[in-house]
This record gives structure tokens, sequence and C-alpha cells, in this order.
């Protein structure tokens, strides 16, 4: 194709947008309302994020130093010698699980706020919910399946977390995402406060086995410096099971409060919007050049 066919082809194109000017303009008018009805019709979702930093475990290395070589024992004995990084990479792999958020949502009451809530009304600070799942009114589902299963609502809970690791440092960002951003700030609470008490009487319960069989080995055995060792593990397990019970923030602790969000993540009506009128502006083109196209033929 030489040049000369090309600047003629730009130059239909123009002569074409020129004389068909309404059909274009009507199609981006359109194209620019139906984004906005659609933009307007979503409702605002936001979210609250908190960093976390792993909590200081100053009787590990004590404890490490004791077990020594005698790794397999700690290991029948069950002890985790893996370090704070372990157990950092054990919580958040809980915090994904059905287990947790199956039971975060029985524990706290949220299957409604998960599975049916579709807005915010910040008047009132109340949640509005879709009637045709659920009657906020009498509190009670009205879908004919009933109430909606765990799991379930556990999937769409996870859609709702976000976890972001930085693995230099250690830091953990986590976000939950609502259409309340009083209930996103509350929910972010939560989850930092259930995984902490989960995570500690979780290595109580541990440290608990482990003194138990160690305590079992001194008993069975009369070389006294085995005994030695299994009294040092047993004394290390003991200040384990007493840093668990007298420390809240066991394996997270936050840097900085959870805050109420004010600005939405979505939509970005602006965006909608802008895309809707491009779209309309092809559209309108295309329309353009196969009239022309089939008229001509």
């Amino acid at each position: 194709m030489s040049g000369r066919d090309i600047e003629m082809t730009v130059f239909d194109l123009f002569s074409l947008a020129y004389f068909k000017w309404r059909v274009i303009t009507v199609s981006t008018v359109v194209g620019l309302l139906l984004a906005g009805v659609i933009s307007v019709s979503q409702s605002n979702v936001y979210r609250s994020s908190v960093v976390l930093a792993p909590a200081e475990n100053g009787q590990l290395n004590s404890l490490q130093s004791i077990a020594g070589g005698l790794g397999g024992l700690a290991g029948l004995a069950g002890m985790s010698l893996g370090g704070d990084s372990t157990q950092i990479r054990f919580s958040l792999a809980y915090l994904r699980s059905y287990e947790f958020l199956s039971g975060f949502i029985a524990k706290h009451d949220l299957l409604a706020e998960v599975v049916a809530a579709n807005g915010w009304d910040p008047s009132g600070n109340v949640v509005t919910y879709d009637e045709k799942l659920y009657d906020s009114a009498i509190r009670a589902w009205v879908t004919e399946a009933g109430s909606p299963s765990l799991q379930y609502a556990s999937e769409l809970l996870s859609e709702q977390i976000r976890i972001d690791e930085d693995g230099s440092s250690g830091f953990v960002e986590l976000s939950v995402t609502h259409f309340s951003p009083y209930l996103a700030k509350q929910w972010l609470d939560f989850i930092v406060s259930d995984l902490n008490e989960y995570m500690r009487n979780h290595d109580i319960e541990q440290a608990q086995r482990s003194i138990d069989y160690l305590s079992a080995q001194i008993e069975s055995t009369s070389i006294s410096e085995m005994n030695a060792v299994f009294y040092g593990l047993i004394e290390e397990q003991t200040k384990k099971m007493m840093l668990a019970s007298i420390r809240d923030e066991y394996v997270f602790t936050r840097v900085g409060v959870p805050y109420v969000p004010e600005r939405k993540i979505y939509p970005r009506r602006a965006v909608m919007v802008a895309l809707g009128g491009a779209l309309g502006l092809v559209l309108g083109f295309l329309i353009v050049l196969v009239r022309e196209k089939f008229l001509a033929v």
C-alpha cells in the first residue's frame, strides 16, 4: 500500500467522522451513560490494613542451644526448633485455611455480613443486605435453600482478605475489604486477635505434650547427663508456656493501629466512565465504517 493510499484512507476516515458525527456522538454519549449507570449502581468497597511484625521470642535461641544435637529427640518430644520464620509461615497458612475461616465466621456470627451484604448506609452506619437472600428485619434467610454453607462463606471471606509478605524483613501487611469500613476494621482486629490466640493455645498444648514426653524419659533412664538435658528442655518448655500465657500478641505484633478507611478502593467511577466513553467512540466509528462498506457494495 502506497503512502498516497494511506493518506486517502486517513482522509476518508476523518471525512466519515465529520459527516457522520451524529452517529459517533450518540454512540459515545450512550457509552458514557451506560458506564455512569453501572458505576453508580456499584456499592463502595473499603479496605482496612495493618502491618504486622513477628513477635520477639527470646527463649527460642536458648531452647535451640540446649537441644544442641538432639534434634531427633526434640522432634519426638513434639518441639519445633525451626525458628520464628517457621511459626510465621505456619500462622499465615492457618489463616488461609478453611478451619480458621469457617471458625472465624461462626465465632463472630458473620454469615450474613459475608454472604448477603451488598452495601453500606453511612448515614446510620448500617450494612444493607440483598433482600432476595436475607431479611435483616427478622435476621433470617429467605432463600429456599436456607442458610448458606460455611464452606461457601469461607470462600467469599478468603477473597476479602489480602496477605502481603516481605520475605526480607518478615513483616506482613494484612488487609480486609468490605462494604462497611467499620466492619473492615473490626474484622481485621478480630483476625489478628484470633490468630494470635490460636497460635498461643497451639504452642501451649505442644509444650505440655513435650513436657509429658520428657518427664516420661526422665523416669525411664538412669543416665545423669541425659536427665540434665531433659530437665533443661523441660525448663525451656515451661518458659514457653508461661510466655504464651501472658502475652496477647504472641505471634504477630501490630505496627500501628488498624484504622477505619475514609476512601473507597472500588469502584473507580471516573475510570469506568472514561472507558465507557472511549468504547462508545470506537463503536461509533465501527458502525459508520460498516455502514459505509455495505452502502458502497
